[in-house]
Parts: structure tokens; sequence; C-alpha cells
């Protein structure tokens, strides 16, 4: 019963000063060692984020110019401040992305027909957060009336109709079309004269 008694009391001292010459070795390795090595167990340095400046003025671009099929319409990005190293430019068509569509200036396209464009305008410069800023819309871009097929064709490859025609009539017989065509009642409107068997598509294939 002694020895047991005893067995309890010595054990949590043997740890203790297992514990003690753990911390005295570790503190002499400390004490001994080189500058390089002392600097290793540092803390790591705090990281800082970087804080991009706003441009002090960004003002919204405007398009110049009559939004009508082959016509050009041109960007003006304004007077931004600080000067941006690097301005871009994107046309939209009903805020859909024209692809190619990237400079100053912008030649209406056939497809364009019916639908508002805008540009919007990217301005870039080291240390300042990008920004971007969309024109006001055109008024719906105006068609064209072609003299006869070759030419609306050469626009419209499958044709022009009217919105909310579904089939195309042959002598009064549903036929199948080879591809769909533009469907525009403006522009259907200005070449009616090239819908020959009137079933509501101008020049259909």
């Amino acid at each position: 019963m002694l020895t047991r008694t005893l067995s309890n009391v010595t054990a949590p001292r043997r740890k203790a000063g297992a514990l003690a010459a753990a911390i005295a070795l570790t503190l002499s390795l400390l004490a001994g060692s080189t500058p390089a090595a002392a600097a290793s167990i540092q803390p790591p340095a705090q990281v800082h984020a970087v804080t991009l400046a706003s441009f002090r003025a960004a003002p919204i671009p405007r398009i110049s110019g009559t939004p009508r099929v082959g016509q050009v319409l041109s960007a003006t990005a304004g007077a931004w401040a600080p000067a941006p190293t690097t301005l871009t430019y994107q046309w939209k068509r009903a805020g859909v992305t024209i692809a190619g569509a990237t400079g100053t200036t912008y030649r209406v396209r056939p497809g364009d027909a019916g639908a508002a464009l805008t540009v919007t305008v990217t301005a870039k410069r080291a240390s300042y957060q990008p920004a971007a800023r969309q024109s006001a819309g055109t008024t719906q871009v105006t068609g064209l009336a072609y003299p006869n097929c070759t030419a609306l064709s050469a626009a419209y490859p499958y044709g022009v109709a009217k919105a909310g025609v579904k089939v195309n009539l042959v002598s009064g017989q549903a036929q199948a079309l080879k591809g769909p065509p533009f469907f525009s009642t403006a522009v259907y409107t200005l070449n009616t004269k090239s819908d020959r068997d009137k079933d509501g598509i101008a020049c259909e294939r």
C-alpha cells in the first residue's frame, strides 16, 4: 500500500521534471542559434491588402449618328479624370454583345434592325480600379427598302418575315424553309413588294 502511494506521488514529479528539462533545452538552443535560425522562428509578416484608387470623373459615353442600317455611329468616351491609360469599347445590340464591334465607330448592320444599340466604355489605369460606363440606347434601328430580292437576300439570306409568321406558303401549301428568316414587321413592311405570294415573308428560300 505504501509503495503504491509513493508511486502516485513521484509520477507527477517525474513528468514535471521532464517538462522543465525540455524547456531548458529549448531555451539553450535558442540562445546559441545563429541570427538566420532565430529569424526563421519569427512570426510571419502581416499581409496588407492593396487599395486601388477610383476615377474621380467617369462620364457616361455618348453615341452620335443616325441608327439606320448602313450608317456609321460614333462613340464619345467623355473626359475621365485622371486620364486613363487605356479605353476600350464594346457595342451591344439590345444588351447583347456584338462580336468584333470594339471600335470607337460602328457601321449599323442589317441584323440590328428593330433593336436599340449601346456602347460600353471601360477605362484602365495603373493603381486604379477599372471602371465601365454604358451609354444610353439609341432609338430602334431603322431598316432599308431593297430594290429586289437579290439585294435583300444579300442582307438577309433567308428573307424577311413579319412577326407571327410560322410557315412558308407556296400555292397555299405549307413548305419547309431552308433557314429562318429575319423577323421584323418594320423591315417587312418596307419590302412588301418582294413578297409575291403574300405569305408574310419577303424573298424566302
